[in-house]
Parts: C-alpha cells; sequence; structure tokens
C-alpha cells in the first residue's frame, strides 16, 4: 500500500469520523446544560451592550446575536455574555428579532447556576443543538461510508 493508498482509504474517513464524532459531543454536551440550566434561579439584570456577529460562509452570511449583561446575587455583581447555549448562527432578520428583545440598558431575567454563579444565560435553551448533532451525523456516516466502500464494492463485485 503507498501513502496515498492509505490517505484516501483510512486516514481520510478516521479524520472525518473524529470530527463527526466532535459535533455530536459537543451538541450532547449543549444539551446537557441546557438541561440542568432547568434548575438555575432567577435573578434580574441589565443588559449592558448588544452586538451582531457575522460568520460568511459559502452562499451567504450567518448571523449571531451577542449579548452582555450585569445581574446581582446577594450584593455580589456579576457579569454574563451566555445568551443560550451552544450557536446560534441565523438570518439577519431574525438576529435582529432576538436582539430586540434584550435592549440596551433594559431589565432582563437572568438564570445563574446556585452553585457557580458566573455561570448563567440569558434563556435556557440550546436552540441549533439539533442542526450541529444532525451534521455531525451525516460527516459520521459518510466516513463510514468512505471506509468501508472498498471492502463492501469487492465483495459484491462492483
Amino acid at each position: 500500500m503507498n501513502n496515498e493508498t492509505v490517505w484516501l482509504t483510512i486516514l481520510g474517513p478516521v479524520i472525518l469520523a473524529v470530527i463527526g464524532g466532535a459535533l455530536i459531543v459537543r451538541g450532547w454536551l449543549y444539551r446537557r446544560q441546557a438541561q440542568a440550566a432547568q434548575e438555575w434561579h432567577p435573578a434580574s439584570g441589565v443588559v449592558t451592550a448588544t452586538r451582531l456577529k457575522k460568520h460568511y460562509r459559502r452562499g451567504g452570511v450567518d448571523y449571531e446575536p451577542h449579548v452582555e449583561y450585569t445581574y446581582t446575587i446577594m450584593g455580589a455583581p456579576y457579569e454574563g455574555k451566555r445568551l443560550c447555549f451552544g450557536p446560534m448562527r441565523i438570518n439577519q432578520r431574525r438576529a435582529m428579532e432576538k436582539l430586540a428583545i434584550y435592549p440596551p440598558d433594559g431589565k432582563t431575567v437572568v438564570y445563574y447556576n446556585p452553585d457557580k454563579p458566573t455561570e448563567s444565560v440569558l434563556e435556557r435553551q440550546a436552540p441549533e443543538v439539533g442542526k450541529l448533532m444532525l451534521s455531525g451525523a451525516l460527516i459520521l456516516l459518510l466516513a463510514l461510508g468512505w471506509l468501508f466502500f472498498p471492502y463492501v464494492s469487492g465483495l459484491l463485485g462492483l
């Protein structure tokens, strides 16, 4: 087996499988965080800044709303930047609608981890996790197909 054959038949699929598996695990972790946050305590907060971050991709642009806020627990001030769990890359209209919910200097409810008050979130959900995990599963299937196609095609005489 030469180096190119090794790359095409083994290393390529293994790298894709690792990427796919990492996306699935990452999505699962975001989902677990969102589930755990359902038990977090609410606190009054104030939005200090908002902005849209652009993410350029082939075929267009995605937008990610960012919200910064402060909150106080038992007289101690804290700062937070987490809107939700996981990535939220959406179109510009939806991103602007999301930011409109959190106007600068506006009051908001912040959910914080009572065991670690520096951990906080505004929305206790992981909205893009399904897409993340589906992408990982598709990449993993592609890797498995790539890895096993030479063996299956040989057995079938293709």
